[in-house]
């Protein structure tokens, strides 16, 4: 085993130092093996971005400074880490990074929101529903900030699309709270409406 890898590294060491002409890329020391700072990896710089939009002072001169920081950062994710590789590690990592996507969507929703920027929160919201069609507070949500933003017909067609949805993936109605959402939207409970996508 000890003698594949060696190979394999060897094998990785000539492919990129060839190609990338940066020096030396794979480090090597006593039992441990990494990737050399000077390789730029868009995987690092989509976490790092993420940490600073969530965890960085919120300004009152820029109140959404955080978001284009979160915007920037979620460019980076143009889909599935190494689609077609199938090894347990990859596997796990791959899931990590989309959870991670789609939970700083779901934080950016509510910022937006809170902002009263309904249009760019419903795109946050419907980037989540492109991925994850079955994470059923989204949906809620987005029916929510549709009527606000002044388009009731597709607040209530949302609410059409995601009862088909359940019911073709998982053969299962809306939950109660959801179609507690669609009592709102039809009886124009603004009060209701608004507390849907309140932080």
């Amino acid at each position: 085993a000890r003698k594949r890898l060696r190979t394999a590294l060897w094998r990785l060491r000539s492919t990129l130092d060839k190609h990338l002409s940066a020096g030396d890329v794979v480090r090597v020391a006593r039992n441990r093996w990494g990737i050399s700072d000077v390789v730029d990896l868009d995987v690092a710089r989509f976490e790092a971005g993420i940490l600073r939009g969530l965890n960085g002072p919120r300004s009152p001169v820029n109140p959404s400074g955080e978001l284009s920081e979160l915007e920037s950062a979620l460019r980076l994710y143009r889909g599935d880490l190494l689609e077609g590789q199938y090894e347990e590690w990859c596997q796990s990592e791959r899931e990590r990074l989309r959870v991670l996507y789609l939970d700083t969507l779901e934080c950016m929703t509510r910022r937006y929101a809170a902002q009263g920027a309904w249009q760019q929160a419903l795109n946050c919201g419907r980037r989540i529903l492109e991925r994850d069609p079955l994470r059923e507070h989204i949906p809620r949500e987005v029916m929510a900030l549709y009527y606000l933003a002044g388009d009731r017909p597709r607040a209530l067609r949302q609410f059409r699309h995601c009862r088909q949805t359940l019911k073709e993936e998982l053969g299962v109605a809306p939950m109660q709270s959801t179609l507690e959402v669609r009592n709102a939207l039809e009886a124009e409970d603004i009060r209701a409406i608004e507390a849907i996508v309140e932080p």
